[in-house]
C-alpha cells in the first residue's frame, strides 16, 4: 500500500496528476488505516487541484485535515486556502488562512503564491511522442538542447492491447528510470511480416503468452521495433518491465526488435537500426540515461541467456558509442550557451 502512495507522491512531482490519482486511489482502498487514508486523501486533494477539478479538490483536502498536527497540517489548510480563493470563496478563505500559525514561512508562502495551476497531462498529442507515451509528462533533457527528429511510436490502441492487469504491476517514477535494455522477440523461425496488421498480430501474441503463461502484468517490453522499423508501444513506461529477471528490472526501460538475430538466423535492416538510434538516442536524453547504462539481455543477465544475438549485441555496442557522442554534443552546447 505505501508503494502506492510513494508512486501517488513521484506522479505529483513529475506532474502527472491522472496518474497520481490513480495511485491515491489504490492506497486509499488497499488501508483501514486513518493516517494513511489522510495522506492518500492529501495527495488526491493535490492532484484534483492541479487538474483544476476544485470541488473534488476542497473535498479531499478537507477530509485530510482529520488527525492532522503540526507542519503537515499548516501544509493542508494552505493548499486548502488556495482551493477556495480560486473558487472565489473568499470568507471561507479569509477565516481559514487565520488559523495558520506560520502563515510567513518560506514552503506555505510558496504553496500560497504558486501561480494558478495548468492541466500538465491530460490531453496528450494526436500523434504520441516519446515525451508522452506510459501517461508520463514531458520534461527538459539534462543532457543539453540537441535536438533529434521526430519519432513516431505507434500507441498500444494500434495493436488492440490486452488491459494491464494492475494487481501485478509495479510502479515506477520517471525520475527512477536511469537504464534500458535491449532484447530481440527470438522465434524460431524468425518474424518475417512487415505489415502492421501482421506486426499487431505478432505484438498481440507475445502480450497474451506474457500474461497467461508467465502470469506478468502486461507484455514484458516497453517498447517494440518492428521488422518495417516501426516503433510500437508495449507496457507503459509508469509500469516496471518485465523483461530481464528481478531487480533488473527496476527503473529499467525495455526494448525489444521483433524478429531471431541469433547466429545464422536473421539480420538487422536499415530502416530498424534507424530507428533503434533514434529511440536510444531519445530515451537517452529524455530519461538522462548514461551510455553505460545501455545493455543488452545478455549483459545485463550474464549466463542466463544469449539474448539479442551477435549482429544484435554488435550493433548496440555501436550504439553506445552513439549516445555518448550525442550526449557529449548536448553537453558542449548548453556549456556554450552558458558561456555566451
Amino acid at each position: 500500500m505505501r508503494k502506492y502512495l510513494a508512486a501517488a507522491e513521484a506522479y505529483l512531482i513529475e506532474g502527472s496528476a491522472t496518474s497520481a490519482i490513480r495511485c491515491a486511489h489504490e492506497a486509499r482502498r488497499q488501508t483501514s488505516s486513518s493516517q494513511l487514508q489522510a495522506q492518500a486523501d492529501y495527495l488526491l486533494g493535490k492532484a484534483h487541484l492541479g487538474q483544476l477539478k476544485l470541488t473534488l479538490a476542497e473535498r479531499y483536502l478537507e477530509k485530510s485535515l482529520a488527525g492532522m498536527k503540526g507542519f503537515g497540517l499548516e501544509e493542508r489548510r494552505a493548499y486548502l486556502v488556495v482551493c477556495l480563493r480560486m473558487q472565489k470563496k473568499n470568507g471561507e478563505a479569509d477565516a481559514l488562512f487565520k488559523r495558520l500559525k506560520e502563515p510567513g514561512h518560506p514552503h506555505i508562502q510558496a504553496i500560497l503564491t504558486t501561480p494558478r495551476p495548468r492541466l500538465a497531462d491530460e490531453k496528450p498529442p494526436k500523434a504520441p511522442s516519446i515525451a508522452r507515451i506510459g501517461d508520463l509528462p514531458a520534461r527538459p533533457s539534462k543532457a543539453g538542447n540537441r535536438q533529434l527528429p521526430h519519432l513516431q511510436v505507434l500507441p498500444r490502441s494500434g495493436w488492440k492491447a490486452k488491459t494491464t492487469i494492475k494487481s501485478r504491476t509495479t510502479p515506477q517514477a520517471l525520475s527512477k528510470i536511469f537504464r534500458m535494455t535491449i532484447h530481440h522477440s527470438g522465434e524460431p523461425a524468425g518474424v518475417s511480416t512487415t505489415s502492421k496488421w501482421g506486426t499487431s498480430r505478432e505484438i498481440l501474441r507475445i502480450q497474451r503468452y506474457h500474461q497467461r503463461e508467465k502470469r506478468w502484468a502486461d507484455i514484458g517490453y516497453h517498447y517494440i521495433v518492428d521488422r518495417a522499423g516501426r516503433v510500437w508501444q508495449g507496457r507503459p513506461v509508469s509500469y516496471q518491465g518485465a523483461h530481464a529477471r528481478g531487480d533488473a528490472n527496476r527503473g529499467n526501460i525495455g526494448i525489444v526488435v521483433l524478429g531471431n538475430y541469433s547466429a545464422g538466423k536473421q539480420q538487422l535492416n536499415k530502416a530498424q537500426r534507424d530507428s533503434l538510434k533514434l529511440l536510444v538516442l531519445k530515451l537517452g536524453q529524455y530519461f538522462s540515461i548514461p551510455s553505460t547504462r545501455l545493455y543488452t539481455h545478455a549483459e545485463i543477465l550474464p549466463g542466463h541467456t544469449h539474448c539479442p544475438g551477435p549482429g544484435l549485441t554488435a550493433y548496440a555496442r555501436t550504439l553506445r558509442a552513439e549516445l555518448k557522442r550525442h550526449q557529449l554534443a548536448g553537453t558542449q552546447l548548453t556549456s556554450s550557451a552558458r558561456r555566451k
